[in-house]
């Protein structure tokens, strides 16, 4: 109960203080101005996840290629045996 009192107080304190004036508008401009490769947005560590996955949906693309070219071969090989089996 004593610390609950201390950090009313502490808060009521704060409470009555202002805040100090901070302009970073023109900084804030700047970055915008520049670009996102220019200004240091795009991070050098976010680069090789990038690659990553780019590499990865081409390697999924194929895969899912495949994977459409395989099932119709199986859906073809399955009607031929049902139509022979009809006949």
């Amino acid at each position: 109960m004593k610390n609950m009192n201390r950090f009313e107080q502490l808060a009521m304190r704060a409470r009555h203080e202002t805040p100090p004036r901070v302009d970073v508008s023109h900084a804030v401009i700047a970055i915008l101005e520049t670009g996102p490769g220019r200004a240091g947005i795009e991070r050098a560590s976010e680069k090789p996840l990038m690659w990553l996955a780019a590499f990865s949906s081409v390697f999924a693309s194929a895969a899912a290629v495949l994977a459409v070219i395989r099932y119709d071969a199986w859906v073809y090989e399955l009607s031929q045996a049902i139509s022979w089996a009809m006949q």
